[in-house]
């Protein structure tokens, strides 16, 4: 009776708190993996704008609009 029905009570409390947990716990994850991601990214267009620059600077350097100090005449 009462302590069947209490014990039934209580794995269904337990139950949905599991989930509850779980449920909570992914999105916290996932939000953490999302922000991972949105670092990477943005470390990975960093570079290839400073690689842009520079590789800008350097066909202005080849083409003659930036004199090279060193640049030895032949």
């Amino acid at each position: 009776g009462v302590i069947n029905r209490m014990a039934q009570n209580s794995l269904e409390c337990k139950k949905w708190t599991l989930a509850l947990v779980v449920g909570v716990l992914s999105l916290k994850i996932e939000a953490i993996f999302n922000s991972y991601g949105l670092c990477v990214f943005g470390g990975v267009i960093g570079m290839l704008l400073s690689f842009r620059r520079l590789l800008s600077h350097a066909r202005k350097i080849i083409q003659g609009a930036i004199p090279m100090a060193d640049r030895k005449q032949t």
